[in-house]
């Protein structure tokens, strides 16, 4: 039976505290079918209705979108920023509520763990980097896609793809990753985490650990000498 894979389990630092990431060999696929899933294309019809109330919050706190905690990721001009509706289980209302139909349609997604928005800015790469876990698959939702391979782009263990508006697309947020926006213009998204179907009775606790698993990640930026108790930790989670 295959297992929940976590990478802070695995994870370590050297003396400098750079981390310092284990070979990893995951099973599943670089991107998923998103014909397999029944879901998808329900929600692709109610793009339309989504991207309208989207752009009506980003008329109103497009400002307070928030940068990516590790900035060391990001590399560029600009920024990387984001507006969440739930962070892995927990929603957030102040954002939820001004976009009421677009939380209908996200609660249909079974497995529905996790929902942003996302913005790269123009002339700017996340660097390459492993998610949290295989348990989930993540799913980019192109709102607004700028441009096309080269300019704008994502790569997964070395297969390029581009996102379409109106499109989904779905990949193993565990393997090694990174995306780009060498364009003039900003690149939105919706970030969708979705369970997967052998994980489903796990959903709570990989909801738990990851959030978990953030907020020490967040402490290690904020408190770099804290990666000292990184062990503790490691065994207080696994």
């Amino acid at each position: 039976m295959k297992k929940t894979w976590y990478l802070f389990k695995h994870l370590q630092f050297d003396h400098l505290g750079n981390p310092i990431v284990p070979q990893i060999d995951i099973s599943d696929p670089n991107y998923y079918d998103p014909k397999k899933h029944t879901w998808v294309a329900d929600l692709e019809k109610e793009v339309p209705i989504i991207k309208a109330e989207i752009e009506s919050l980003l008329n109103k706190e497009g400002k307070s979108m928030q940068a990516y905690f590790q900035s060391s990721m990001v590399e560029g001009k600009g920024k990387w920023r984001s507006i969440a509706f739930l962070v892995w289980g927990i929603q957030r209302p102040k954002y939820a509520k001004q976009c009421p139909q677009t939380m209908e349609i996200l609660k249909r997604i079974p497995g529905l763990t996790s929902a942003s928005i996302s913005l790269l800015e123009p002339h700017t790469q996340i660097k390459g980097h492993h998610g949290d876990t295989n348990g989930i698959m993540r799913c980019h939702l192109g709102l607004s896609i700028p441009r096309g391979l080269p300019e704008c782009g994502f790569e997964v263990n070395g297969e390029k793809r581009a996102w379409e508006n109106g499109q989904l697309l779905m990949f193993c947020d565990a393997k090694f990753h990174r995306a780009w926006n060498d364009s003039d213009e900003n690149r939105f998204i919706m970030i969708i985490d979705v369970v997967k179907k052998e994980f489903l009775k796990d959903k709570r606790k990989i909801c738990f650990k990851v959030s978990a698993i953030l907020g020490l990640l967040k402490l290690y930026e904020v408190l770099p000498f804290s990666k000292k108790l990184h062990p503790f930790f490691q065994k207080l989670l696994f």
